[in-house]
């Protein structure tokens, strides 16, 4: 039986995390706040979550969705926003990240979870890997209506373009700077 979000809390039972609307209710929030920094926007998605499960079992896909939770839990700052978006994607909402710091945290991330010494009760290994898509732009850009969904839909190509390419990568955008000269 699938797990729902405490409506009171709107956190995640498996993960602690955010949902989806209090990630998007409470980032907004941040970013109207936040007028001059840069904001990176991260998606992580489990790479293979169908295949673990079919193979290992529901709760051998849920340990590796907790474990990707407590990675990305682990290597962001306090102020950052996180949460379960959907399944085994995750969102990161970094206020003063730009790309080139963006892309060295998703990194992070990556190897993290590429680390992680999982197993399934019989002993077998479950390897876990992710793929990151990210889009980095002005916070005060972002706190405007409609355009933190755009910026999601920027992340989610580029998610979509590491999965692509055989997942476990980080797609970021090319420029060095953010746009504007920051």
């Amino acid at each position: 039986m699938a797990k729902s979000i405490d409506p009171d809390r709107r956190l995640d039972p498996l993960t602690g995390l955010p949902g989806r609307a209090q990630f998007l209710a409470t980032a907004s929030d941040g970013l109207a706040q936040q007028r001059a920094a840069w904001a990176a926007l991260l998606i992580i998605d489990i790479d293979d979550l169908t295949r673990i499960n079919a193979r290992s079992g529901r709760e051998c896909g849920d340990m590796v969705i907790r474990s990707a939770a407590h990675q990305l839990k682990a290597l962001v700052r306090a102020k950052d926003s996180v949460c379960r978006f959907d399944g085994g994607q995750f969102v990161a909402l970094l206020v003063g990240t730009d790309p080139v710091r963006a892309r060295s945290i998703a990194d992070r991330l990556r190897m993290a979870v590429q680390d992680l010494e999982l197993c399934a009760d019989d002993g077998t290994a479950i390897p876990a890997t992710v793929s990151i898509g990210i889009d980095v732009v002005r916070a005060s850009a972002l706190a405007a209506p409609g355009n933190l969904e755009l910026a999601l839909q920027v992340a989610a190509v580029r998610l979509r373009d590491a999965k692509e390419a055989g997942g476990n990568r980080v797609v970021a955008p090319r420029r060095s700077h953010p746009p504007g000269g920051g």
